[in-house]
């Protein structure tokens, strides 16, 4: 693990924003993957998807690990399944990331080509960085 988070782990869970000019529909993805409707469309630790204009955006909160991932590899093939331009993934608001988590930004981006506009990353300096360059290091057996 990179950059482990200083207390007990946050539970990890997925809120999908869908928005037409600032107002939306928001939901989360518990651990039973029942859609549940949320107040608001903030978690301080999990994924959150946001749809507008054609761009879906995952904002990747917290710590990245193989939970994680895999809510971002559904919400991937979501994007192409509803048609989505593009596929932007928020690393800015990563803290720590486990090597899975990392892999996992990896494994979206075969299925991301697909859409008109590709995949699109946003980092800054710290963790969600070094999460995308440890992402693409050469690893054995993967593509």
């Amino acid at each position: 693990m990179h950059n482990a988070p200083a207390g007990p782990s946050p539970r990890a869970g997925i809120v999908i924003q869908t928005s037409t000019e600032g107002h939306g529909l928001a939901a989360s993805l518990d651990d039973d993957e029942a859609m549940t409707p949320l107040s608001d469309a903030t978690c301080s630790s999990g994924l959150e998807v946001t749809v507008h204009d054609g761009i879906m955006v995952l904002t990747v909160r917290g710590h990245l690990d193989h939970r994680m991932g895999s809510a971002m590899e559904a919400a991937t093939h979501r994007a192409i399944a509803d048609d989505a331009r593009r596929l932007d993934i928020d690393l800015r608001q990563v803290a720590s990331f486990t090597d899975e988590g990392a892999l996992a930004l990896r494994a979206c981006r075969p299925s991301a080509a697909r859409l008109r506009e590709g995949l699109h990353y946003r980092t800054g300096r710290g963790p969600g960085r070094e999460a995308l360059l440890a992402a693409h290091l050469p690893s054995p057996g993967i593509a």
